[in-house]
């Protein structure tokens, strides 16, 4: 079924409707662009608008030999334009059966890649231009929305959108319409595409749609042809991170835990059923157990997500090893050793098949205490908030991050932030987590089978003991109203969450 925003969209078009054919647009060069070749007339001027990412943006589109020229049209995934752009010759499928690039439900015979953004290979801008070109994903769009003004215009007679930077310097993207059978639109509206798709409905894609009255980042059906817009690096500066889970459920944005050690995060807090002996991440980045931790036993049907320290459910030695192991007496659970090396199975993600995380064993870990107190310190990283109007935890942000158009942040400030620093509506946060945003909920504690400040703290395990206090473990970071703190030192016997990582 077509999504309400493919319908909006196409209102929209309608209203701007021209024919041209869609092959052979004039100013389309012969072969690949090649930027740094000064022998080649249309070779680009890459843009440097003073991006935070460090991105540079070409002056004009692929295809095109000036700024105001429309240049060609790709369908999304293909590096070659062609007379009509419909469902019956798209390279990659049709809707619903897609042979790649798609989630699972929406690819030919069962088949998904859980792939979201094109290769480079299937890249119009990398495969025409060559030197570092790709197209833009859609954090690089939000990121162009959030730090330069975009006007609708006329240069040399042609309309488009000027977007102009601080630094004085800006590009123009004409409005070149797009294509079906025919070319649509043209000087009445743009319609450039990203490389990334729409997670949860992989027959549309991220682009940017503009006209004279309305500019925005929009959702694309992905068979049509649509102008590219090329973007490259610029003295190592990396991209901004794309946001969403692999099909392991592991984050595609990236998170500094020391100098040369980067990790993917897991979807959801640790999750275990007693009865089933199965273990899972929460389906959303928000969902925590909370006080039905209080029915821990070897008998509950039900899910918990607050663990004793080292309790896999290997045998490590300890009286309680086990995941519903509950016992308040601390000298009964594993002590003064890190949960690494010869006890590396004593971490839960080490030691278990993750159901909905790769499901075998050895894939996950936890952080070590030193881990988690280099990410916790990385400058404007981390801040407390309150999603949806009650949600309350912290707010983990990744190496690359650029913050979605007209999404504020307040960063903690010397381990000292408040729930109310980011008040966040559940559209804001989804925003937030497709840009590659991180959430622990404030989850609470467990003591025996007592379980307090559900809402108000947040407590997450590290893998490693705290030698400065004999028989205790660290967390790797504790957070509440006005505290964080990483690490965290206390008692093994105390139920505390747990957030796996991906090397």
């Amino acid at each position: 079924m077509k999504s309400k925003n493919y319908y909006l969209m196409v209102a929209t078009m309608l209203l701007c409707v021209g024919i041209w054919s869609c092959e052979e647009i004039p100013g389309g060069p012969d072969g690949p662009d090649t930027p740094d070749n000064p022998d080649n007339p249309t070779a680009v001027e890459w843009v440097d608008l003073g991006l935070p990412s460090g991105l540079k943006w070409a002056s004009q589109n692929v295809g095109a030999t000036s700024p105001e020229d429309y240049g060609n049209y790709y369908a999304w995934g293909e590096t070659t334009t062609k007379s009509s752009y419909t469902e019956n010759n798209y390279r990659f499928g049709t809707y619903g059966a897609y042979t790649k690039y798609c989630t699972e439900g929406w690819g030919l015979n069962g088949f998904y890649d859980n792939k979201l953004t094109l290769d480079p290979v299937d890249d119009a801008a990398t495969a025409n231009m060559g030197n570092g070109a790709r197209t833009p994903t859609k954090a690089e769009w939000d990121e162009l929305f959030s730090h330069t003004t975009h006007t609708w215009t006329t240069r040399n007679g042609v309309n488009g959108c000027l977007f102009t930077a601080s630094n004085g310097k800006s590009i123009f993207l004409p409005a070149a319409g797009y294509c079906r059978g025919e070319l649509l639109g043209e000087g009445a509206c743009g319609m450039y595409q990203a490389s990334t798709l729409v997670e949860d409905n992989p027959a549309y894609i991220w682009g940017y749609l503009f006209d004279a009255g309305n500019q925005e980042v929009w959702q694309f059906g992905r068979t049509e042809g649509y102008s590219v817009r090329a973007v490259r690096g610029s003295g190592g500066g990396d991209t901004p991170s794309e946001g969403g889970f692999d099909q392991n459920g592991a984050s595609n944005a990236l998170f500094s835990v020391s100098a040369s050690k980067k990790v993917h995060f897991s979807r959801g807090n640790l999750q275990y059923q007693a009865t089933t002996d199965t273990w899972r991440f929460a389906e959303s980045q928000l969902d925590y157990v909370g006080s039905a931790n209080a029915a821990i036993s070897h008998a509950n049907s039900g899910w918990i997500d607050l663990f004793g320290w080292g309790t896999s459910g290997w045998n490590s030695g300890a009286e309680a090893y086990e995941p519903y192991s509950f016992s308040w007496n601390y000298l009964d659970y594993l002590r003064n050793v890190d949960l690494t090396g010869s006890y590396a199975e004593a971490d839960w993600g080490w030691h278990n098949a993750i159901s909905n995380g790769g499901n075998q064993t050895h894939m996950w870990r936890t952080l070590t205490a030193t881990e988690w107190q280099y990410l916790i310190n990385r400058s404007g990283k981390c801040g407390l908030a309150t999603i949806g109007g009650s949600t309350r935890g912290m707010i983990i942000l990744p190496d690359n991050w650029v913050a979605p158009n007209g999404i504020s942040w307040t960063p903690a400030s010397n381990f000292s932030g408040d729930y109310e620093d980011n008040i966040l509506s559940a559209s804001q946060w989804q925003q937030m987590e497709d840009a590659g945003a991180i959430f622990l909920p404030a989850a609470g504690d467990r003591v025996y089978d007592e379980v307090g400040s559900v809402g108000g703290s947040g407590n997450y395990w590290s893998s490693s003991y705290d030698r400065d206090n004999e028989d205790w473990a660290y967390r790797g970071v504790h957070f509440q109203n006005g505290v964080i703190t990483s690490p965290a030192g206390d008692g093994p016997h105390v139920g505390y969450s747990v957030r796996l990582v991906k090397d």
